[in-house]
């Protein structure tokens, strides 16, 4: 039942055992008659073949190939249809057909080229990708001790100067303060687009694009037309940003609306100043690198503004980038959506202008960013290019004894097939979009590659199925992009992992992602720091997990009790027993490396040192031969809160908590110290 509902929704008919046997029969013989396949990946160093199926070739005749190099090179050569490497015959649609296997030169280089292939009466255009061996990894992590750095959520990063949210020019400054630590590593949550007409949406893991940036995170004090408009309008201003300013938590409407009031200002003034200058080149520049997809992109969020609601509640007319009403709302609203093109420019500039000055600042990795899984199904990107998504299906994990009834992440997924037909460019522009700034980027539940746990619409999570993907084609495109790009990739490989998968990541140069947390023997003991691999991220936790002062103190489980996520009485004092058994197993662990004492532990007392607990794991983390270790901000600053409580919307501040970063400077040097070993100082 699941499997019809699945491949129904990809337009496959299958709702009986007579249209699946036809609909087979059909795709079979639509495979057998295409010349060559629409794209072709391949690792430098694999043999550089393709097989073709060819009608009516004689033994006299020429076939011809012919590659054009994305460097804008040829290079071509034929063959003999006596000379070919015959595979066998077979009859289709009434014609008689030959498989046949085509050797080409070895000598082609990395990158994206067209292959056209020709005989006869008869053409075929392939899209070549030809992948080095492996991903890029910074020099700094290859042999010795590897590297660590500080990740924290710029939404969160608070200052009695700010605007209510974090900005650029906060992750400036405590990108200052991870390179002064000797640190070279500064992680972000991710910077996706969301939904300014609808602010509840906050997750960054549910976004509306994944190629274009939240423009709610720029520093709009830093855009030369800030100054004079301060001077008109200081006392409005000031005014409106101390009503945004909670300091425990981001009120997104409040922010926003406030800022694109000011940004439409700024706006104004930069095109009634707008002259032949330089900086008027750039942005004309940033235009035309942007595209048409920058154009569509920006019509979607100038539609958005409009309607101010969610893209699925449109009219008619307006649920395509093509239909005639939205082509004529583009043509009547053109400084809209160019407003929006400068939203992202200044955003470009603001984020680009970061990483340089990590690099200035002697940071070896520099931002390391992260990205979500996929994108909301009522967001710009499935808007922009429905084809590619599968509609009526989300995708999640099966259950576990972390989620026992399963997730749904209400996400629509890649439709394999018409990802493969597009010669993985979808694919390909979020990688582009995300590694252009960073130095690392985490990839989130990197298993979809593999395979994606699909939901049908209406159905329990438990009713879902596996639908496979094409892994090494995937993971081959990630290695280039990476080079590409000069950004290593962090694969996020926790849950339900498919057998082999994790091999498969190193056999491509993906870091994996290793959180203390989950790294136990079979009978709940910590495994000991030499046991963490090489070509590793090592942590404590994640985004999805409770701080280490909260973990410890068992703040996490009076929340899921609060929320009635954990049930009853009873089964929170199981909760907390089991508790008390990580706590006992987390200090043999920290105790057996020699870095906390039973002095320190005295866990049923106030007096218990949350610093040392801290200090003793990420000093724990430092012995791990992994590459990179990264420490989490809400531990550096010893917080006991939860920034995401996984399974709630609104009734958590998910996505929405703040801290102040003040008087991390002292604390952060203590961190240098416990992570010596690694600092570049």
């Amino acid at each position: 039942k699941t499997k019809k509902k699945l491949l129904t929704a990809m337009g496959y008919a299958a709702n009986t055992q007579a249209a699946a046997k036809a609909t087979l029969k059909k795709l079979q013989e639509t495979d057998l008659q295409r010349m060559a396949p629409s794209v072709l990946v391949l690792r430098q160093g694999d043999s550089i073949t393709i097989d073709l199926n060819v009608r009516d070739l004689l033994a006299s005749q020429c076939l011809n190939w012919r590659i054009n190099l994305e460097s804008g090179c040829e290079l071509a050569g034929e063959v003999m249809g006596c000379d070919v490497h015959d595979l066998g015959g077979y009859s289709s649609g009434g014609h008689e057909y030959r498989q046949i296997r085509l050797e080409l030169t070895d000598q082609i280089p990395v990158g994206y080229h067209e292959l056209h292939i020709s005989t006869g009466n008869q053409t075929a255009l392939t899209r070549l990708i030809i992948a080095p061996g492996q991903a890029y990894l910074p020099a700094a992590m290859h042999g010795g001790t590897g590297v660590w750095g500080l990740a924290s959520q710029l939404y969160a990063l608070r200052r009695d100067s700010g605007w209510g949210i974090g900005d650029y020019f906060d992750l400036q400054s405590i990108c200052d303060l991870i390179a002064s630590a000797g640190a070279d590593v500064a992680g972000i949550n991710p910077l996706h687009a969301l939904f300014p007409s609808n602010p509840d949406s906050a997750s960054p893991y549910s976004p509306s694009s994944r190629s274009f940036l939240n423009p709610i995170y720029i520093d709009v004090t830093a855009l030369p037309e800030y100054g004079a408009l301060e001077a008109i309008c200081s006392d409005q201003l000031r005014a409106s940003r101390q009503n945004t300013c909670d300091p425990d938590q981001v009120d997104y409407k409040a922010v926003w609306e406030l800022k694109i009031d000011v940004l439409r200002r700024i706006f104004s003034e930069y095109e009634t100043a707008s002259a032949d200058n330089n900086r008027t080149r750039m942005f004309e520049a940033f235009l035309d690198e942007g595209g048409e997809a920058l154009r569509v992109f920006c019509l979607h969020q100038a539609l958005e503004d409009h309607f101010q609601c969610p893209q699925a509640q449109w009219p008619e007319g307006y649920q395509n980038p093509d239909h005639k009403q939205a082509r004529n709302f583009a043509k009547a609203h053109a400084a809209e959506i160019r407003f929006h093109a400068f939203l992202q420019w200044i955003s470009h500039q603001q984020l680009m202008h970061v990483a340089e000055k990590c690099s200035e600042n002697g940071m070896r990795v520099g931002l390391y960013g992260d990205l979500a899984v996929g994108v909301d199904g009522a967001g710009a990107d499935v808007w922009c290019d429905p084809e590619i998504y599968v509609k009526d299906v989300t995708f999640g994990a099966p259950p576990d004894p972390l989620a026992i009834q399963g997730q749904n992440w209400g996400l629509p997924p890649f439709n394999p097939v018409r990802l493969r037909e597009a010669g993985y460019q979808p694919f390909i522009d979020v990688l582009r979009a995300s590694m252009r700034y960073c130095g690392a980027v985490r990839i989130d539940h990197v298993m979809w590659m593999q395979r994606m746990f699909w939901i049908p619409a209406g159905y329990k999570t438990s009713e879902g199925a596996y639908m496979r993907f094409p892994l090494d084609d995937l993971l081959a495109i990630v290695a280039l992009e990476s080079h590409r790009n000069q950004c290593c990739v962090i694969g996020e490989d926790l849950g339900t992992v498919p057998e082999g998968f994790r091999e498969k990541l190193e056999d491509y140069g993906l870091l994996c992602y290793r959180l203390m947390r989950f790294e136990r023997y079979e009978n709940g003991l910590f495994k000991r720091p030499d046991t963490y691999p090489r070509l590793a991220l090592a942590s404590f936790g994640s985004h999805d997990l409770p701080s280490l002062a909260g973990f410890w103190k068992g703040r996490d489980l009076e929340v899921l009790y609060d929320l009635e996520l954990i049930e009853s009485q009873g089964a929170l004092e199981r909760n907390q027993m089991l508790r008390a058994v990580d706590r006992q197993q987390l200090f043999d662990a920290l105790a057996d490396q020699g870095l906390l004492s039973q002095a320190e532990l005295d866990a049923g007392s106030d007096a218990f040192d949350v610093q040392a607990l801290i200090r003793a794991v990420y000093g724990f983390l430092a012995k791990t031969p992994s590459v990179l270790v990264m420490a989490n901000l809400e531990d550096v600053l010893l917080s006991e809160r939860q920034i995401n409580v996984p399974g709630t919307y609104l009734e958590h501040p998910n996505w929405r908590l703040r801290s102040s970063y003040s008087d991390i400077a002292n604390r952060m040097d203590a961190l240098s110290r416990i992570m010596s070993v690694r600092s570049r100082h």
